[in-house]
C-alpha cells in the first residue's frame, strides 16, 4: 500500500509537471468516454432497461401477420377465440389505444390518451393499484364500464395528488365515469404506454364480439411457470394456422405469432440509429486511445533513460510498468470524472430536444447497466493506449538509451511506423464520421430546400377528437366538419379554414393503393403508395397547395354527389403518363366492390419534412364528406383544423379558434394549438438532433485527428533534426523542407481518407436504408469529406514544418 501511494504522488507530480499534455489527456479521454457514455444511456433508456412489470421475461405480444403488415392487431371475435383456449399455456388480455375528452366541473376539458384494456390486463401484467383498485370481470359488463383507472402522473398534475379521488366522476366524451383506481408510478412505462394516462374497461358489445374483419386489438400475454418460450410460440403459430382455416374469409393468407414484450417495443429503425450513433461514438473514442497511444508513446520515449537507469539498478519489468501504469489510471480516473459532466450535459440535451420536439422528456438514468458500460470502456481505454508504452518500455535497449545522454532515445523503425498506422487509422475513422455527417447535411439540406408543397406561414393548426356517442352516425362528422370550418373561417383575422384527417406540417396521411380505371386486375401488386387524405373545400387555399389543373372541392361535392378525388401531380403521371388525368377514374386496391371516383383535379406534389419517412410524392385527396373516417373502436378518427390569418400571428387569435370549438361543443378541446411554424419545427426536431450529434461527431473525430498528426510530424521534425541541417547545409531552400515536412503529413492523411472512403461509403447507405426520405449523391460527399480531411492535415503539419524550416544548420549539425 505503500508503494502504491508513492507510485500515486509520483504520477501525479509527472502529470503536472506537464500540464499542456495532461489537459489535453484528460479532456480527449473525458469526451471520448463522455460521449459514448451518453449514446448508452439513450439506448439503455429505449432500448435495453427491463419493462417494470413481475416477471418480465413471460410477458408477450401477440400479432396477425400478412404479407403487407408484420405486427398487424386482432379482431375481437379471433381474441376471444383464444382466449376460450388459453388454458394450460398461459393468460391472454387485450387493448387499443384511444383518446377522449377528459373535463371536471367547470375545469375546460383536455384531451388525454387513453387505453381500452381488457378486465384482466392489470393482472396479465403483474400491476397493483397504488390506490383504490384496477379492474374487475364485472366491469367489462356494459353499463358497468364507466370506470377509469389513471396513472401516476395524471394524479399528480391534474388532481394534484387528492386521497378523495377515488370515486370522483368526470366527464369522457361528454359521459360520466368514475376513478377506481391510481397506478403506481414504478408501473408506468413509456415504451408500453406512450402518453396514455388513462385506462377504461374494454367493454366489447355483442356487435364487435363477433366481427372478425377488424382487427383493433393487440394481445398481451403472460406465460404460465413452466412453459417455455418456444412452446408458447408454437402454440400461438397453430392457433393461427386453425384461424385460417376455419375462417378463411376473414383470416385466409394470415398468420399469428409473438415476440417478448420487451423485444416487442423496440421499433427497427430506433435500434438502427441508436446503434449507429453508439457506433460513431465508439469511432470518437478509438480516434482518442489512438491519439493517447501516440503521446503515451512520446513521452516514454523521451522517458527511455530514465527507464534505462532505473533497469540498470535492478528494477524488473513489473517495477518498470507499474508507474506507465498509475498514470494511466489517474488520467482515466480523472477523464472518468470529466465524462460523467460530459455525459450529464448531453443527457439533458436530449431532454431538452425530446421537449421541443413535442415528445415526452427522456428519463435517462444512471444505472448499473450504464455506470458497468462506463466502467468497462475506461477499462477498454486504458488497456489500448497503455500497450504500445508498455512494450517500448520491456524491449528497452539499456547501453543505447543510457550511450544517448541528454540527447534521448530514439525509437526503432517499428515504433515510428507504430505511430504513422495509428494516424492512419484516426484519419480513417474521422473520413468516416466526416463522411456520415457530410451525407446527412446534404441529404436533409435537400430535402428542406425543395419546395414542399405548402405554406405554413401565418397558420394555426390544432386536431380534434369527436366522441363516438355524439358523432358516430352517418353524415354527423361531415356536419360537424362544415359548421367548424364556417365557424372559424369568420374569426376575426381569419383569411380562410379547413379541416382534414391530416395536414403536411406534421405528416401526410394514411397510405393506401389505387388503380386507374380499365387495370383493375393487378397480381403484382405494382400499384404505387399513395397518400390518402380527407379533406374539406378550402383545405388547398390554407395550405396554399398550387393548382395545376382542374378544380378544387367546392360544397356541393357532398355525401349525395358522385365520388370525386383530387390528385397530385406525381400520381397522375405514375396512373396516366403522357395522358390528362382530369376526368378519368381510379378506385381504392383494396375496396370490394370497387368504388370509382373521378379526378376532378391536379395539385402540386407535397412532401414532409420527416426524413424518417419517404418524401410521399403520391398524394390523393377526398372530400370528407364522400368518406368518414373511424378508428377501430368505431370512433370517428383524429380531425386537424387549420386557419390561415391575415398579417401577423397572435396569442389572441390562437385563442379565439379554442372559443369558437367551446361554442360548438364545451366538452371538445383542440389539442396542439399552435402555429404551423412550430409543427415543422417540431417534425424536425429529430432531423436537427441527428443533425447536430453527427456534425459534433465529425468535428470532434477531425480534432482529435489532427491533434494526432500533429504530435507525429512534430516528433518527426524532433528526431531528423540533424538530417534537416545537413539538408540545408547542402543547399535545400527552406520551402524544400517544407516541402518535405508537409509531404508526410499529408501522405498519412490521404492513406487514411482511401481506407476511410469504404466505410463513409457504407455508413451514407446505412443511413440511406434508415432515413428514406433522405436520398443524395454521396460523390460530392466523398470528394468535399476528402478535402477537408486533407485541408485539416495541412493545416496541422504547417506549424510543424514551418519550425522546421527555420533551423539554424550551423546549430543543428553542432548537436550532433
Amino acid at each position: 500500500m505503500q508503494t502504491l501511494i508513492q507510485d500515486l504522488r509520483y504520477g501525479v507530480r509527472m502529470l503536472l509537471k506537464n500540464p499542456g499534455f495532461t489537459t489535453i489527456a484528460v479532456l480527449t479521454l473525458g469526451l471520448g468516454i463522455g460521449l459514448n457514455t451518453s449514446m448508452f444511456t439513450l439506448m439503455n433508456e429505449l432500448l435495453l432497461r427491463p419493462l417494470p412489470f413481475p416477471d418480465s421475461s413471460r410477458l408477450l405480444r401477440v400479432y396477425r401477420t400478412t404479407h403487407q403488415v408484420q405486427r398487424g392487431g386482432v379482431s375481437p371475435a379471433d381474441f376471444l377465440e383464444l382466449k376460450n383456449n388459453e388454458s394450460g399455456i398461459g393468460r391472454f388480455s387485450a387493448y387499443s389505444f384511444s383518446s377522449v375528452s377528459l373535463s371536471e366541473g367547470a375545469r375546460p376539458a383536455e384531451w388525454r390518451n387513453t387505453i381500452r384494456v381488457g378486465a384482466d390486463f392489470f393482472d396479465v401484467l403483474g400491476v397493483h393499484a397504488e390506490v383504490g383498485r384496477t379492474f374487475g370481470p364485472g366491469d367489462e359488463i356494459r353499463g358497468n364500464d364507466r370506470v377509469l383507472v389513471i396513472t401516476h402522473a395524471l394524479w399528480r398534475d391534474r388532481f394534484e395528488g387528492a386521497t378523495n379521488v377515488i370515486g370522483r366522476s368526470v366527464r369522457c366524451d361528454g359521459e360520466m365515469f368514475d376513478i377506481v383506481g391510481v397506478l403506481p408510478a414504478s408501473a408506468y412505462d413509456r415504451r408500453m404506454f406512450g402518453n396514455a394516462g388513462i385506462f377504461r374497461p374494454l367493454g366489447l358489445i355483442d356487435e364487435e364480439k363477433v366481427d372478425r374483419t377488424r382487427p383493433f386489438l393487440t394481445v398481451l400475454g403472460r406465460r404460465d411457470l413452466g412453459v417455455s418460450a418456444k412452446q408458447g410460440r408454437a402454440f400461438v403459430e397453430s392457433f393461427g394456422a386453425r384461424l385460417a382455416a376455419e375462417f378463411p374469409r376473414e383470416n385466409a393468407e394470415t398468420g399469428w405469432r409473438c415476440k417478448g414484450l420487451h423485444e416487442s417495443t423496440v421499433q427497427a429503425s430506433a435500434l438502427g440509429l441508436t446503434l449507429m450513433l453508439l457506433s460513431l461514438s465508439g469511432f470518437v473514442l478509438l480516434i482518442a486511445c489512438c491519439n493517447l497511444t501516440n503521446l503515451l508513446l512520446a513521452r516514454a520515449v523521451a522517458r527511455a533513460r530514465e527507464f534505462a537507469v532505473r533497469a540498470a539498478l535492478g528494477a524488473s519489468n513489473p517495477q518498470l510498468l507499474r508507474p506507465l501504469v498509475v498514470e494511466s489510471m489517474i488520467l482515466a480516473g480523472v477523464g472518468g470524472v470529466v465524462a460523467l459532466f460530459a455525459s450529464a450535459t448531453a443527457s439533458n440535451w436530449f431532454r431538452a430536444q425530446a421537449l421541443r420536439s413535442g415528445d415526452l422528456p427522456f428519463e435517462l438514468r444512471m444505472d448499473w447497466r450504464v455506470l458497468a458500460f462506463a466502467f468497462l470502456v475506461s477499462g477498454v481505454a486504458i488497456l489500448s493506449f497503455s500497450i504500445a508504452p508498455a512494450l517500448f518500455t520491456t524491449r528497452l535497449r539499456l547501453n543505447e538509451a543510457l550511450k544517448s545522454g541528454s540527447r534521448g532515445s530514439s525509437p526503432g523503425r517499428g515504433h515510428e511506423r507504430l505511430r504513422q498506422v495509428l494516424v492512419v487509422g484516426q484519419f480513417a475513422l474521422a473520413m468516416v464520421l466526416l463522411a456520415g455527417a457530410g451525407f446527412f447535411v446534404r441529404g436533409s439540406d435537400n430535402l428542406l430546400r425543395q419546395s414542399p408543397g405548402w405554406i405554413a406561414a401565418n397558420v394555426v393548426e390544432g386536431s380534434i377528437q369527436l366522441p363516438a356517442s355524439r358523432y358516430a352516425g352517418e353524415g354527423r362528422v361531415s356536419a360537424f366538419c362544415a359548421q367548424a370550418r364556417e365557424r372559424l373561417a369568420a374569426l376575426p383575422g381569419a383569411q380562410s379554414a379547413c379541416l382534414g384527417y391530416s395536414l403536411p406540417y406534421g405528416g401526410l396521411g394514411a397510405s393506401s393503393r389505387f388503380v386507374p380505371e380499365g387495370r383493375r386486375e393487378s397480381p403484382a401488386r405494382s400499384e404505387p403508395p399513395v397518400m390518402v387524405n380527407g379533406v374539406t373545400p378550402s383545405f388547398f387555399d390554407v395550405t396554399a397547395t398550387p393548382l395545376l389543373a382542374g378544380r378544387f372541392f367546392t360544397d356541393k361535392d357532398s355525401s349525395k354527389a358522385a365520388r370525386v378525388v383530387i390528385v397530385s401531380k406525381g400520381l397522375a403521371q405514375a396512373l396516366f403518363p403522357n395522358q390528362d388525368p382530369v376526368g378519368r377514374r381510379v378506385a381504392d386496391a383494396e375496396s370490394t366492390p370497387s368504388q370509382w371516383a373521378e379526378i376532378v383535379g391536379v395539385v402540386a406534389d407535397v412532401h414532409s419534412m420527416d426524413v424518417s419517412t419517404g418524401l410521399g410524392e403520391f398524394q390523393l385527396y377526398q372530400p370528407i364528406a364522400q368518406n368518414e373516417w373511424h378508428d377501430g373502436d368505431g370512433k370517428p378518427a383524429v380531425i386537424f383544423l387549420a386557419v390561415r390569418f391575415l398579417g401577423t400571428l397572435s396569442q389572441a387569435m390562437v385563442k379565439s379558434i379554442q372559443s369558437a370549438m367551446n361554442e360548438i361543443d364545451p366538452d371538445l378541446p383542440v389539442r396542439d394549438l399552435i402555429p404551423a411554424t412550430t409543427m415543422v419545427e417540431r417534425t424536425t426536431a429529430y432531423t436537427d438532433l441527428m443533425r447536430r450529434l453527427l456534425i459534433a461527431f465529425a468535428l470532434l473525430g477531425l480534432f482529435l485527428a489532427a491533434i494526432g498528426i500533429y504530435g507525429v510530424i512534430a516528433r518527426l521534425v524532433a528526431l531528423r533534426t540533424g538530417e534537416i541541417g545537413v539538408r540545408m547545409a547542402l543547399g535545400a531552400k527552406s520551402m524544400d523542407v517544407m516541402r518535405l515536412v508537409l509531404g508526410s503529413g499529408i501522405r498519412l492523411a490521404l492513406s487514411g481518407a482511401v481506407v476511410g472512403t469504404v466505410g463513409g461509403i457504407g455508413l451514407t447507405r446505412v443511413l440511406g436504408s434508415l432515413l428514406p426520405g433522405m436520398q443524395t449523391d454521396g460523390a460530392p460527399v466523398m470528394v468535399g469529406t476528402t478535402v477537408v480531411l486533407v485541408g485539416c492535415a495541412v493545416v496541422a503539419c504547417w506549424l510543424p514544418a514551418r519550425r522546421a524550416a527555420r533551423i539554424n544548420p550551423i546549430t543543428a549539425l553542432r548537436t550532433e
